[in-house]
């Protein structure tokens, strides 16, 4: 069947086709023409159909551009006018649509700018009305526009000329001058001689360009194409294009009511009023209106067809089918918190705005009398709508069938209903419905039998012949008059209506006509002016609390549509009205309109000033939204998972979201104003709502750090934030500006509390918010310079760079007009900053200079106004401050600033008020004339005319080439100091302009208004910042100082008035409770804005931000500033006391910063804990660790700081840092490692992660020591060592050049080589064994030999003599092993004699600051210049900075002292002048001072001077085993031998975070090596000398996991270097580049006196291991019991002049033979005196042999009195030493020496006491005494080792561990 009706359907087809070709064959053989013709227009009309999308585009673009055209002209209009009437930024506006009909349901009058009650008037003569108010305003306008000029220039403020300065450009005039006198003197005429009459001068061509009718011309324009563009589309039926167009005329006739409507009645006025602005813009609303209910009814066929299709086959398709918005029952009174489809579905049509469009459209007709429009409008919605919206449209549309009526009536029409719907009732046989008028069609009946006849004259024009008038067409309508059928409509409707929607409804009206009250002059909190006379006294009705019952209303009357606005008095009608509303919303369980009642209820209630009934409503709002209690305590509990914004999301519904998150900003914002940290909680609480829009769309990322660069919006990544959704669809759910103000400061808040990386996906919504939807370039500026700031404290660069760029080019600028961009105005340069390289980096530095130099251009300073300016500025100077930061040197400031080509810096100083010449007003003409000359010796002349230039013609044609073209080697202190001078002169620049200009005023500096107050503290701040990245901690304290006293001293934290408030008793709740809560319930808001006082300039702009800067002036700010105080003081190095004596008593600045550290962190301590902010607190408990460290006290936080590893970590894989992590989580954390390369080395968290992994990996290789058992791995890694001891060597040499590391390396380095010669080896058990062969007797296996012991005849070989092995290896021909064993020990020596000369520079260096000869030196004039400025300022500035203290006479003086100060000029020093004061101060100290300051930095800066052994004794334990050093040792000492002196290894040599102070302490090595000779050529270290670098074999691979991370992409690799760029550091390829600050030209002490003795020498080192080595004969003594390497280097004139070897020598016997010395050394200076007299020492340390034997003579001469006690006692010293050094095992008499071996004299005590000096060691050279320790030394060692060998044999080697084991205790980072 189905295939045979098929067929016959194509056989009709084919029929019919031949059918028209046959009819079109006989049209053109027969009408040829006619066809022609048909062809040509069905040919036009489908070219007109198929250009109609095209040219419905065009139209609509040339409207946004001619609209964007008006927008420009009203904008230079207004500043030519000196008019500042904007709306957008007035605190006390609010948006007119708040009161139009769509919003509050009823139309509001009586509100000032609102619409004039309609009636009152007739339209006749409201035209002429408006027609003659527009012609005055007109020629006020014109008489404005030409007097523009003319008028005298205004004072300008200190923030215009700041913002002028910041951008280069000339200032503006801050006075008014008088115009200039022409030359030609006037006659003057007496009145009676009469008046010349009056010249007519042509209009201004730019008066004409910019008049009312010329500007409101490009907005009829717009609204003309607007109109075209909605009649294309909806001729084409493009309805895509007809939404577009209806929303572009929607979005441009709000702009025009909020920026050309009058705002301020009976002031200057707006370019329209109201009434004009509706008459312009009806016309093109109603064609939209029409337009959008036609496309509305094709949508409604097709879905009725499709439900009927699906009738048929008995599917459903869903309630979206059945209808578009539902009927009056699904009515709720708003709109629910969660998605309701369709109303909230917008992907074909917008439900909620077609309402809003229609409603409007609706007003607009009502006030221009439009009735027949009105009904049909009316009836057609209320047909589409199911008369769901019946209870607001039905009575206007009732009122307007009255209005036709009696127009029809007057004009003695056809009464209702007339003929022709008369027909349309009977066909469809009853009353027409909406419904029925949405399709009807109506016919007009006209009886020809009656008409008159016409001529032909009046056919062509009846008008003109009388036969047709205006009137005779307004007889007939074509709109249904059944006023009682739409009564009984309305009837129908109230009765399904929920009583809670109209409820909800009535409430919300009453608050309209509340708030549309407010706006009237003198009422309220709103009004703009004083109160005036009312001539039409205000009759309207007191409205009830509840809805009243309307079903009986006829709406006969004006008023029954009409309501006016309610007085202040009745505002406890509308409390009562929400309360009750409230009720019945909560007993239905419509817990999501309950909340927004409730939201709007509290906001009544802070309006009234309540703060307590606020709170309330707004925390119960928060618990129904959460669905919870006590939401602000109980959040985090209640959504416990890891992403709290989705749940938020699921649980609260997109729109739950936006108003939790609005309500919780307002608790934190408006009631916690006490308790920081629950308001900090509420600030989370508030950004996980707002993060939750992120959450409702797929394309957003989910990670924080993702949203750096993420925008969203036209031309961006994600074009829309929820695509399909309209969030702002209605106001009271959700109002764009509630959203855009509590976001905006949530986010300001959280940024200020440093929560940062949380920031970013808050500032990328409101920077959709303030771009794409209130198109809001001012809040768009905003927000992205708070991004910057953001983006700099993350350490995220290149992102805050891209930004900074983006705004300094002006790109990315919302356009008010369209939708897209505003033209960009420079190119921005496509350079990025890598953040995985430093800042050396070709491509960064090039960045940089750019950056550098780049400033607003002068138009772009005009667009973003002062405020923006300023603040860029600053973030601009910010991010130069924190990326200099991250340079760990101390800056080097040359002359940066002015360079060729570049723009002339303003100041204060340099400039003419007004830029006036001569005839400007000078400020503080001193100044001036010492600050007119620039760092570089030019001179800058003020009055040049190049400074009345354009800002863009001078801003950098060619960018400065600071570093690129650098003629100097550019270093990285170079690089800083630019930095900081280019931010110090940004910053100090707007400070200086603002606190200069506020001098000069009445009020001063403490009348400063909220914008500039927050300006220059926070100027302050960056100026403290650069203070102590200079090192100047007094200069950096000073300036905190001063920014503390200016908040303290301003008139915004004074009350005007005193409120005497009445005694009431406190309850204990009310106290504990710490928010503005405590305050009495019935204060009122009122006296709260009286007793602050906030500036309220003239400008709507500045008064917005005033009150902005002065919501940030609070505690935060001030406690702020005390943690940077705190951080000045942490700087500050002043350990050295009062170097001038006591403190003079007239410094009356002696700042009382300087009492103590511990007070000022205990009183901000205090502070923090009121206020209860944890964050700072962690940060303040930071800064007292880092206290605690500086004074070496003992502070157990700071042990917790190695646990704070794994949250660094997860800070740094949060900000884009892949970790990689080698155990599962929450397993060995500490393993865990960036992976390479890093993308952000700029990190901060990675400096504190370095030294935290370095003290983890320190402490991991103390512990797999003790399980390392094969030699032959210790082989290897010892060999590996050699390169990494040398590089720390001269890494520490030419850096903080630490002696005692560098003793330390070269020791092991001297133990290395030791172990390749075979003089050492590492036991099974952990000990090291010192031997003399290649194998010892238990089978070990000796590294020197180890190629020689695989075979087994070499492993059994006997001990051999020296000889008989140099001739074997002779015998055997292997000279190049011979060689390389003797490189080796050459090496050792070398190693030994170079540990050696290092200690001794250590004891000099020691003994230094006590040397008179030395102290008492006065320091030389180059010195005295040198001194650096950290050391000056340490050490006396607290002498030279500050005011003097004047002492008076007597009273009268005292009394008077105040007027004369007032009356002289006073001279404020500069920052350079001030340090050059303290410098000058500085010449005055000594040689002991510096000194002294170095050994203090050296404190702070190794842990060798703070801490000993690891090992802890009881009190009582230690004075038990003290004891006396023997008979005759009785000068008061005891015996350290049973103390643990041993170093304490388990701690890292390093302070931790001790960059600054190194710096210093490199700083402070080269001063004293350049300026005191004694201090170069005795206290300065070795440098490695050659013959240590010996060529390292390649280590095998080793069987181990030992985890090891290389970094070298992170550096510059020569391919990346460019040679344009002078760099003076340079590395290597394959070798990273030297740490910051290293020193390449240092002093390098002569090595030839190590490398080539000329005299017989021996050296001692005593060695204490590092690892856990130990004596093979008691490898598990510790403490007193412990034994010491001693190494030593002996040189002898023979066939081997270099001896070097080592020994274990007991720790104990050490410390009580060096104690026995210093006691010797103590009776020597007192009985060796007198001798000491007679022959002087030699100056010579070694002297000859010839005056040894005389002095031998001498001493033996009876004339000479010997100190027999001293020979005794120095005789079982002797002993002592041999029987430590192990010649001799017991003390008896036959084995000691009976005659001392060298001549007893003080000098030799006490090189004997130097050489078993455990700390240090000695050198001696020539004489007895190194013949005997030669002979002493060498045999012990030869002895000693064929005891140690049997010892050895005997004891039993530990077990060794598993393979296993091993892998676990040796895998470690490095």
């Amino acid at each position: 069947m189905a295939s045979t009706a098929r067929i016959a359907n194509d056989v009709l087809r084919q029929a019919q086709e031949e059918a028209e070709v046959k009819a079109i064959d006989t049209c053109s053989k027969y009408f040829p023409e006619i066809f022609r013709m048909s062809q040509k227009r069905k040919k036009l009309r489908r070219w007109c159909m198929d250009e109609m999308p095209w040219r419905c585009q065009m139209s609509l673009i040339q409207g946004l551009s001619h609209f964007s055209n008006f927008l420009h002209k009203l904008e230079t209009r207004d500043k030519m006018m000196g008019a500042h009437s904007s709306n957008l930024y007035k605190t006390n506006f609010l948006d007119q649509e708040w009161f139009t009909f769509e919003t509050s349901g009823t139309l509001i009058v009586g509100w000032e700018e609102g619409p004039s009650r309609n009636g009152e008037l007739s339209k006749k003569d409201q035209k002429e009305l408006q027609r003659a108010m527009k012609t005055s305003r007109e020629d006020r306008v014109y008489e404005s526009l030409d007097l523009a000029d003319e008028r005298p220039r205004t004072t300008a403020t200190g923030i215009e000329i700041a913002a002028a300065l910041a951008t280069g450009a000339p200032p503006p005039p801050m006075y008014f001058f008088p115009p200039e006198q022409e030359d030609t003197p006037r006659t003057y005429r007496s009145e009676a001689s009469g008046v010349d009459p009056p010249k007519v001068q042509p209009k201004n061509t730019d008066t004409l360009i910019l008049s009312t009718k010329v500007t409101l011309e490009s907005l009829k324009k717009s609204f003309a194409y607007f109109n075209r563009a909605i009649v294309l589309a909806h001729r084409g039926q493009h309805w895509t294009l007809l939404q577009n167009s209806c929303r572009a005329l929607w979005n441009c006739a709000h702009t025009a009511l909020l920026r050309a409507v009058s705002s301020q009645p009976g002031g200057e006025e707006g370019l329209v009023t109201i009434d004009e602005l509706r008459g312009l813009v009806w016309m093109p609303m109603y064609m939209a209106a029409d337009s959008i209910l036609d496309m509305m009814v094709q949508f409604q066929n097709v879905l009725e067809a499709q439900a009927l299709k699906a009738k048929k086959k008995a599917t459903k398709l869903g309630d979206y089918f059945e209808s578009w918005t539902g009927d009056i029952k699904n009515e709720k009174g708003g709109a629910n918190l969660k998605h309701e489809n369709p109303l909230d579905d917008m992907s074909s049509l917008d439900i909620r705005w077609v309402k809003r469009l229609i409603l409007r459209v609706i007003e607009l007709l009502y006030y221009e009398q439009k009735w027949e429009k009105l009904v049909d409008i009316a009836l057609r919605f209320s047909a589409l709508t199911n008369d769901r919206y019946g209870e607001q449209v039905i009575p206007i549309l009732v009122q307007a069938q009255r209005q036709l009526q009696k127009k029809i009536k007057s004009l003695k029409g056809e009464g209702p209903p007339q003929s022709h719907y008369v027909s349309l009732m009977q066909k469809i046989g009853g009353v027409v419905t909406a419904k029925d008028y949405l399709h009807a069609q109506l016919l007009t009946h006209i009886d020809k039998s009656n008409l008159s006849k016409i001529s032909p004259g009046a056919q062509i024009d009846p008008m003109g012949h009388g036969v047709y008038t205006s009137k005779d067409g307004q007889r007939v309508v074509s709109v249904p008059l059944d006023i009682p059928h739409s009564l009984q409509t309305l009837r129908d409707v109230l009765d399904k209506s929920q009583y809670t929607s109209r409820a909800l409804q009535h409430s919300r009206k009453l608050l309209m006509l509340y708030l549309a009250g407010q706006q009237n002059s003198g009422d309220g909190f709103l009004s703009r002016q004083v109160s005036k006379v009312e001539f039409q006294p205000n009759t309207a009705r007191p409205q009830p609390t509840m809805p009243p019952d309307i079903s009986h209303d006829e709406f006969e009357y004006v008023d029954d549509v009409q309501t006016s606005c309610m007085p202040r008095s009745q505002l406890p009608t509308v409390l009562s009205s929400y309360e009750k509303t409230i009720d019945m919303l909560n007993a239905k369980k419509e817990k999501g309109l309950a909340s927004q009642a409730m939201h709007e209820l509290g906001n009544l209630q802070y309006h009234a000033g309540n703060i307590r009934g606020a709170y309330k409503y707004w925390s119960d709002s928060l618990d129904l939204v959460l669905n919870t209690s006590d939401a602000i305590h109980t959040w985090r509990r209640l959504l416990d998972s890891s992403d709290v914004s989705g749940d938020m999301l699921q649980r609260c519904g997109l729109w739950g979201c936006m108003v939790g998150g609005i309500l919780a900003s307002n608790i934190a914002q408006y009631i916690l104003t006490s308790d920081l940290g629950l308001r900090m909680e509420c600030c989370f609480l508030s950004g996980y709502f707002f993060k939750a829009l992120f959450r409702s769309s797929l394309p957003h990322p989910r990670a924080d750090r993702d949203y750096a660069l993420y925008d969203v919006g036209e031309g961006c990544e994600v074009t829309n934030l929820v695509p399909g959704i309209d969030l702002l669809s209605e106001k009271f759910r959700s109002d764009g500006r509630q959203l855009a103000a509590a976001l905006r400061w949530v986010t300001e808040e959280l940024a200020r509390g440093n929560h940062n990386l949380f920031v970013l996906p808050l500032l990328t919504l409101y920077s959709y918010l303030a771009t794409f939807v209130s198109r809001d370039l001012q809040r768009s500026v905003d927000g992205r310079i708070l991004k910057v700031r953001v983006l700099t404290e993350l350490s995220l660069f290149n992102e805050a760079f891209i930004v900074m760029q983006r705004l300094l080019h002006g790109e990315r600028l919302p356009h008010i007009g369209d939708s897209n961009f505003r033209q960009v105005e420079s190119k921005m340069s496509s350079l990025k900053y890598n953040t995985s390289k430093p800042i050396t980096e070709p491509n960064n530095l090039k960045l940089l200079e750019m950056v550098l130099d780049k400033r607003l251009s002068s138009s772009l300073a005009t667009l973003y106004g002062p405020h923006m300016t300023c603040h860029l500025s600053l973030a601009q100077a910010n991010l130069f401050i924190k990326l200099a930061e991250t340079l760990h040197v101390i800056p080097l400031i040359e002359d940066t600033l002015i360079t060729d080509g570049a723009t002339k810096p303003y100041t204060m100083s340099t400039m003419s008020k007004g830029g006036l010449g001569s005839r400007g007003v000078k400020l503080s003409t001193g100044s001036a004339q010492s600050r007119t000359t620039s760092k570089s010796g030019k001179s800058i002349d003020p009055n040049k005319k190049d400074d009345e230039e354009e800002g863009d013609s001078v801003q950098h044609k060619h960018a400065n080439k600071r570093f690129t073209a650098s003629k100097k080697p550019l270093t990285q202190e170079v690089i800083k100091g630019t930095l900081l001078a280019i931010a110090d002169q940004m910053v100090g620049t707007i400070a200086e302009v603002i606190q200069e200009n506020a001098e000069h005023d009445k009020h001063g500096l403490e009348g400063l208004p909220a914008a500039e107050m927050e300006l220059v503290v926070l100027c302050k701040l960056q100026q403290a910042a650069i203070a102590r990245q200079k090192h100047h901690s007094a200069m950096a304290a000073r300036i905190v100082m001063s920014a503390l006293k200016l908040l303290k001293s301003s008139r915004l934290f004074r009350k005007r008035k005193e409120v005497i408030a009445q005694p009431r008793i406190v309850s204990a709740s009310s106290q504990e409770r710490p928010s503005s809560l405590k305050s009495d319930g019935t204060s009122r808001r009122r006296h709260m804005y009286k007793d602050v006082p906030v500036s309220n300039p003239d400008n709507s702009l500045f008064q917005y931000q005033n009150f902005q800067s002065r919501a940030r002036l609070d505690a935060r700010l001030w406690l702020n500033c005390r943690q940077a105080l705190v951080k000045c003081l942490l700087i500050e190095v002043r350990g050295l006391g009062e170097v001038k004596g006591e403190i003079n008593k007239k410094w009356i600045q002696k700042p009382k910063f300087y009492k103590s550290w511990q007070t000022s962190h205990i009183e901000i301590k205090l502070g923090y804990l009121k206020l209860s902010d944890l964050e700072v607190q962690a940060d303040f408990l930071f800064q007292g660790a880092l206290l605690n460290i500086m004074e070496g006290k003992s502070q157990e936080n700071t042990i917790s700081l190695i646990e704070d590893a794994i949250m660094l970590l997860n800070k740094m894989e949060t900000l884009g840092e892949q970790i990689q992590h080698y155990y599962p989580e929450g397993e060995k954390s500490f393993y865990s490692t960036p992976i390479s390369p890093m993308k952000n080395i700029y990190i901060p968290h990675m400096l504190r992660l370095a030294q935290i992994k370095l003290r983890i990996g320190h402490a991991m290789a103390r512990n797999a020591a003790k399980y390392i058992r094969n030699g032959c791995f210790y082989r290897k890694v010892q060999q590996g060592r050699l390169f990494t001891l040398l590089q720390a060597i001269k890494i520490s040499f030419r850096n903080d050049h630490d002696l005692g590391l560098m003793r330390q390396a070269y020791l092991e380095v001297a133990i290395v080589y030791l172990f390749a010669v075979g003089l050492v080896v590492l036991k099974p058990n952990g000990s090291l064994e010192i031997i003399q062969d290649g194998m010892d007797e238990t089978g070990s296996v000796r590294p020197g030999t180890l190629d020689s012991a695989k075979s087994k005849a070499t492993s059994t070989r006997s001990y051999k003599s020296k000889k008989d092995r140099l001739s074997s290896r002779a015998k055997s021909g292997k000279s190049d092993e011979m060689d390389d064993s003797e490189k080796h020990r050459r090496a050792a020596y070398v190693a030994i004699r170079c540990a050696t000369a290092v200690a001794q520079a250590q004891r000099c260096r020691t003994l230094l600051i006590g040397d008179t000869v030395v102290t008492s030196q006065p320091l030389s004039e180059t010195a005295q210049n040198d001194i650096p400025d950290f050391l000056s300022l340490d050490l006396v500035s607290v002498y030279t900075l500050g005011k003097k203290k004047k002492k008076y006479k007597n009273e009268i003086e005292e009394e008077l002292a105040p007027l004369i100060e007032a009356q002289e000029t006073k001279k404020v020093e500069t920052y350079e002048e001030q340090v050059s004061r303290t410098k000058d101060t500085a010449k005055e100290l000594g040689w002991i001072h510096i000194l002294g300051y170095q050994t203090i930095l050296q404190r702070m800066c190794f842990t060798a001077t703070v801490s000993a052994s690891s090992t802890k004794k009881d009190k009582q334990e230690d004075m038990a085993e003290s004891g006396d050093l023997g008979p005759g040792f009785d000068l008061g000492f005891i015996s350290h031998a049973q103390y643990d002196t041993s170093l304490n290894h388990d701690v890292v040599r390093s302070m931790l975070l001790c960059g600054s102070w190194i710096g210093r302490l490199n700083r402070l090595h080269t001063y004293l090596a350049s300026n005191l000779s004694v201090y170069s050529a005795t206290c300065c270290g070795i440098y490695p000398p050659s013959m240590l670098t010996l060529p390292v074999p390649a280590l095998p691979k080793m069987d181990l996991e030992v985890i090891c991370r290389s970094y070298s992409q992170n550096q510059t690799n020569p391919g990346d270097t460019d040679q344009s760029i002078p760099l003076a550091i340079t590395a290597d390829p394959g070798k990273p580049l030297p740490p910051p600050g290293t020193n390449m030209e240092p002093y390098m002490p002569s090595d030839k006196p190590v490398t080539s003795p000329t005299e017989p020498q021996v050296a001692l080192q005593f060695y204490q291991p590092s690892l856990e080595e130990n004596d093979p004969l008691n490898p598990d003594a510790k403490g007193p019991d412990s034994k010491v390497l001693l190494l030593y280097a002996l040189f002898k004139k023979s066939t081997l002049p270099t001896v070097q070897g080592l020994q274990w020598i007991s720790m104990a016997q050490l410390n009580d033979l060096h104690d026995r010395l210093a006691v010797l050394g103590q009776r020597g200076e007192i009985s060796l005196q007198e001798k000491q007299k007679k022959e002087p020492v030699a100056p010579s340390p070694t002297p000859s042999t010839k005056a040894k034997k005389t002095q031998r003579i001498k001493a033996l001469s009876p004339k000479v009195q010997r100190d027999e006690q001293l020979e005794t006692l120095l005789m079982q010293c002797i002993t002592d030493v041999m029987s430590l050094l192990g010649m001799v095992s017991e003390p008896e008499p036959s084995s000691l020496p009976t005659d001392i071996p060298f001549e007893v004299s003080k000098m030799n005590i006490r090189s004997l006491e130097n050489l078993f000096d455990p700390s240090f060691g000695a050198l001696i050279s020539g004489g007895e005494m190194v013949k005997w320790l030669l002979k002493v030394v060498h045999t012990s060692d030869t002895s000693l080792s064929k005891e140690s060998t049997k010892d050895t044999a005997a004891s039993s080697p530990t077990k060794e561990p598993t393979k296993e084991s091993l892998r676990e205790s040796t895998t470690t980072t490095i």
